[in-house]
């Protein structure tokens, strides 16, 4: 049998590996012939029985050699990731914003794949072994051709907010945390292979009943879901003044795994050199309700009408910068920035330039005659009635510890990362 190597776009670290002796001796005991092989500068014919493709098509001159290559073999056998998924270089785009680089699937017909990055030869030679010897490979991998899932991309009027359907795996968490925070904005649209998480219609965001809560965000797995990160501006600002919410401060130190201290060391090496811990539930009084963001605000105001409620809005000066946990207020604030992107910056700085100082500083007063109502039963409860201390009320599963800008933990369970911040956060409140 004739055999050929034809190489696209990739690396060739898969046919790097293949050249061995055991190659050459399984080839000479079945008296197979190498007619066309650019590593090992072969070349003698077109016509061959088994074609090994390794590499994906990113350029017309690929496609050419690829459909070549399985008109002129019985067996094709792609081999390798690129092969196989279009490798790194799928996330190349054209002018169009497409994606250039597809399995082989996509244009041609594959008999058999071997896996990997580079591919295991050792599998790869019992493939060939097995067809050599006349006998139907059974036990390696088949699949259905390529089917292209439709790529959506939903944003608002301000690009804030931005669902790029081609990053999503349809894992439904997006949908089940929308329902939570009883939005309901987003959802399941079409069926079987083509199914996608959509808005109606796919309406702007900014056209819908968007909280802006963030928490789509927070968890997405695989950042199909993003909104506007800008840290630069903490570090192009012209001010020497910050405001850090004791949820953000908590949550970083958590996500960091650093001393409270050590965060408002780092905001002093950006050049912070008056930093306030401070949250707006100071600003409560009793006998009234407050929403503890534009998102509880939204929906209380919508769905409560005759309730009283009022928007703890955070007092800090127009000139400082306010980091908050909080996505609705980093979208309505001009001012504020997410524990998220102060997160960014706070990988890039030396950690043996930080300094743990005494937590005594750190101590910042809550009142605790406030009481915090994440049920909408207790909302209801409190209709046409007077209460005899402030009542804030908070959607966010977790509180603000685990709000929409939440920085990513080094922590996997939703359960182990919340108690934690609340240890941490336990003390910053009290100054331990």
């Amino acid at each position: 049998m004739k055999i050929a190597f034809i190489s696209l776009t990739g690396c060739e670290g898969c046919f790097y590996n293949v050249v061995n002796e055991q190659l050459f001796k399984l080839l000479e005991k079945y008296g197979a012939e190498l007619v066309d092989w650019r590593l090992l500068g072969i070349r003698k014919g077109d016509e061959y029985d088994i074609a090994v493709v390794e590499g994906s098509v990113v350029s017309d001159d690929d496609y050419k050699k690829l459909r070549f290559a399985r008109e002129r073999s019985k067996i094709l056998i792609a081999m390798g990731t690129c092969a196989l998924h279009g490798g790194v270089q799928a996330g190349l785009h054209d002018e169009n914003e497409k994606q250039r680089s597809k399995p082989l699937t996509y244009y041609i017909k594959v008999d058999y794949y071997i896996r990997g990055c580079p591919a295991r030869i050792e599998e790869f030679l019992s493939l060939l072994e097995d067809i050599l010897k006349g006998e139907k490979p059974s036990r390696y991998e088949r699949r259905f051709d390529l089917v292209d899932r439709p790529v959506v991309k939903i944003s608002d009027n301000e690009e804030f907010l931005i669902l790029d359907s081609s990053k999503c795996i349809v894992c439904g968490r997006c949908v089940e945390v929308c329902k939570i925070m009883q939005a309901n904005v987003l959802n399941y649209v079409n069926r079987g292979i083509s199914t996608l998480i959509s808005t109606p219609y796919q309406e702007q965001f900014s056209n819908i009943d968007c909280h802006y809560c963030g928490l789509c965000v927070a968890y997405c797995p695989v950042g199909a879901i993003t909104y506007k990160l800008e840290p630069e501006k903490l570090i192009s600002s012209n001010t020497t003044e910050i405001y850090i919410e004791p949820e953000a401060l908590a949550s970083l130190a958590e996500a960091e795994k650093m001393d409270p201290s050590q965060i408002l060391s780092a905001l002093r090496v950006l050049g912070y050199s008056k930093i306030t811990i401070y949250s707006n539930d100071t600003q409560a009084h009793p006998g009234r309700v407050y929403a503890k963001s534009p998102v509880e605000y939204r929906y209380l105001k919508k769905n409560y009408p005759d309730l009283n409620v009022e928007l703890l809005v955070p007092r800090i000066p127009s000139n400082a910068i306010y980091i908050t946990q909080c996505v609705a207020w980093r979208k309505t604030l001009r001012n504020a920035l997410t524990s998220r992107e102060l997160q960014i910056l706070l990988k890039n700085t030396p950690r043996d330039s930080l300094t743990a100082e005494s937590t005594e500083r750190l101590a910042i007063n809550i009142d605790p005659n406030v009481k915090y109502v994440n049920a909408l039963h207790e909302i209801e409860s409190l209709m046409n009635k007077e209460v005899d201390h402030a009542v804030i009320y908070t959607m966010c599963p977790g509180g603000c510890l685990m709000g929409g800008g939440q920085p990513l933990s080094r922590d996997n369970l939703w359960r182990v990362i919340y108690e934690e911040r609340k240890k941490i956060l336990y003390k910053i409140t009290r100054g331990i």
